[in-house]
């Protein structure tokens, strides 16, 4: 098994790989969403969810959509 060593820790290679954020295509973002493809890119092009441009390829971080997802929860009337 492959170590990195950063000031003086140790971490397995499969410690880095599963602390690297996954990034998705359109679609796969839109089933994380629950939403169409075309609601996904709409969201994109009027810069209402943060995406990465890869060339000419448009990929969302699996932690954008977890905070956008956050981000719009409704806190419950208590009392």
């Amino acid at each position: 098994m492959t170590t990195h060593r950063n000031a003086g820790s140790e971490r397995s290679a499969t410690d880095y790989e599963s602390s690297r954020d996954e990034l998705l295509s359109t679609r796969q973002a839109a089933r994380v969403l629950a939403i169409s493809a075309s609601g996904m890119r709409r969201l994109q092009q009027n810069r209402r969810i943060r995406f990465i441009k890869i060339g000419r390829s448009v990929r969302f971080s699996r932690k954008d959509l977890d905070a956008y997802i956050a981000g719009g929860r409704i806190e419950a009337i208590t009392g």
